[in-house]
């Protein structure tokens, strides 16, 4: 087929011009459909970060309440002094319970406190 030229022959640069604009026009198209689908992708990858950065604002909040407590009862575990504390403990004297009621009033005291202040800073 090479030698001898075919009834077709003068059409041929006409086809080829043909797909070549065919071609353009679908590099076009799917360049369009790639952009739209990295831009919905960037959307949706928003979207789901502002939802992990509100789960950690709460988790941040709810963190710092337990923080102070956590000190304040990990006083109570060492083996040093702390206020309350007697040599000869009677468990039938109401007074010997008055620091460990008035440590444990204070921490739910503080508990409400923080939690007010961040439902009124609208962090929970």
């Amino acid at each position: 087929m090479r030698g001898k030229p075919t009834k077709n022959h003068k059409y041929m640069p006409l086809n080829y011009r043909f797909m070549t604009t065919r071609l353009k026009l679908a590099r076009e198209f799917l360049d369009g459909a790639q952009a739209t689908y990295l831009a919905r992708v960037s959307v949706e990858a928003a979207d789901h970060s502002s939802e992990i950065e509100g789960k950690m604002s709460t988790l941040s909040s709810v963190a710092t309440i337990f923080v102070p407590l956590t000190t304040i009862t990990g006083m109570w575990g060492m083996n040093v002094v702390v206020p309350g504390q007697v040599e000869d403990f009677d468990p039938d004297d109401a007074r010997e319970y008055i620091p460990f009621i008035l440590i444990c009033s204070g921490m739910v005291f503080l508990t409400m406190v923080i939690s007010m202040c961040f439902r009124k800073l609208d962090l929970f």
